[in-house]
């Protein structure tokens, strides 16, 4: 714990400056020019890690190096503010502001839990919601769940509900602005056991409807058991409502299940 302190505060104690040089001048032009912006996770050819912005033509403008992987984001609409999550089984974010240029924050997941590498912001951009696994306190079937941050008192954690299942990998706020669509992807992890998979003759996929106010379950949806071993984990959400869902396959290789 003592080593995992130590370089997440050399790494804040540099990342304002190195954020902040990064963006003059050039690539502070190109932002300000930019009215679309892509970011993208990487591994450096001296394997660091960090995330880059590019723009709509593929021009990396500025690149931000981070403490370990990180896996995705999500964007605040409102504000434009943007956090990247640590891939699992990490345990810190990033949140940055690519427009205004204000100074980064890393903050990190309590301790008994880790990061599933998603999240989404309130439609507000007031509070942040990232999937988790409890795996201190949780049991095989309730492990997953959903931490709330508090964006403007620097992403504290003010409270949490179970997600359905175990797994939360990726969550879309419905077109209402107030029910979550989470993937629960059905794989036991334990950090202790890094990234191993420690169920996958009992794993079992389940789509979730959350109230995001009240953490009240509205539905459920498990997979079938010729399906067992899919887990489902990235989702979008299309103009018409509908949610699509991609599923990683964890059983024989020579199987080829939709």
């Amino acid at each position: 714990m003592s080593r995992l302190i130590l370089n997440r505060r050399t790494f804040l104690a540099g990342a304002g400056s190195t954020w902040a040089s990064s963006l003059m001048p050039r690539s502070a032009a190109a932002l300000a020019q930019d009215d679309t912006l892509f970011a993208s996770a990487f591994m450096a050819k001296d394997e660091t890690y960090g995330f880059a912005l590019l723009n709509a033509a593929g021009d990396i403008i500025t690149k931000q190096e981070l403490p370990d992987r990180g896996h995705s984001f999500a964007a605040n609409g409102p504000d434009g503010k943007a956090v990247i999550f640590a891939r699992r089984p990490g345990t810190f974010a990033f949140a940055f502001d690519p427009k205004k240029q204000t100074e980064p924050l890393l903050f990190s997941s309590p301790e008994g839990s880790h990061f599933y590498g998603h999240g989404l912001f309130s439609r507000d951009g007031k509070l942040l919601y990232a999937t988790e696994n409890a795996f201190e306190t949780g049991q095989d079937n309730n492990s997953g769940i959903i931490g709330i941050y508090d964006v403007a008192s620097g992403f504290k954690r003010i409270g949490a509900f179970a997600s359905g299942g175990i797994d939360p990998h990726d969550m879309v706020l419905m077109a209402d602005g107030k029910t979550l669509c989470v993937a629960n992807g059905g794989i036991l992890t334990h950090p202790d056991s890094g990234r191993q998979k420690l169920n996958l003759d009992t794993m079992k996929s389940v789509i979730c409807f959350i109230d995001a106010t009240s953490g009240t379950l509205l539905e459920s949806h498990e997979l079938p058991a010729s399906l067992q071993r899919l887990s489902l984990r990235h989702m979008a959400e299309d103009a018409t409502g509908a949610i699509w869902i991609g599923g990683q396959y964890e059983g024989d290789a020579a199987n080829r299940p939709p």
